[in-house]
């Protein structure tokens, strides 16, 4: 079977400017307007939302802490002697929420 590619182009190029110039179905010779419409699924929401939030807090965490405090609490983690208030924690992301 022998495939001539100038005249698969040349259909290719009929059905693109055909379907350019055609007006659509039930539009009475006026061209449709298309959009493209993208909808996030209930899990990619969340996701967003969690990213957005994620992004607030490290911004927040960076203009808080100096870098002497930082150094703190660094070593306080090295040593093992942090402790950390759960309590503290869900109040903090509770504000960053609301």
């Amino acid at each position: 079977m022998k495939i001539n590619p100038a005249a698969a182009y040349e259909q290719y190029q009929t059905r693109v400017n055909g379907a350019k110039t055609a007006p659509a179905a039930g539009s009475k010779g006026h061209a449709a307007a298309r959009a493209d419409k993208v909808t996030l699924s209930g899990e990619g929401a969340a996701r967003a939302g969690s990213s957005r939030f994620a992004s607030a807090l490290a911004g927040e965490l960076e203009a808080a802490a100096s870098p002497e405090r930082l150094t703190q609490l660094h070593d306080a983690v090295q040593a093992g002697t942090y402790q950390v208030d759960a309590a503290d924690v869900a109040d903090a992301m509770l504000d960053v929420i609301i």
